[in-house]
């Protein structure tokens, strides 16, 4: 009674403080992300997130892709 394939999208904003001999404020925007996962079990399913994050101080920026198998299991 449950679907096997799901894909669902997301969408997120972050923010880092560090302090090495100087204080400094990173943003993380993380637009656009979202993954897939098949519904083994009731409990149990596997699936990959992939996500795009933009990272800026606002003097530099850099972005990365983040990509992550998933295990996920339901207690």
């Amino acid at each position: 009674n449950f679907p096997r394939w799901a894909i669902y999208a997301q969408a997120g904003v972050g923010a880092a403080v560090t302090k090495r001999g100087s204080t400094n404020a990173v943003a993380d925007i993380a637009i656009p992300g979202g993954g897939l996962y098949w519904q083994w079990t009731n409990d149990l399913s596997v699936g990959a997130d992939l996500s795009v994050h933009v990272y800026t101080n606002g003097d530099d920026t850099a972005a990365g892709i983040i990509f992550s198998p998933a295990i996920r299991y339901i207690f």
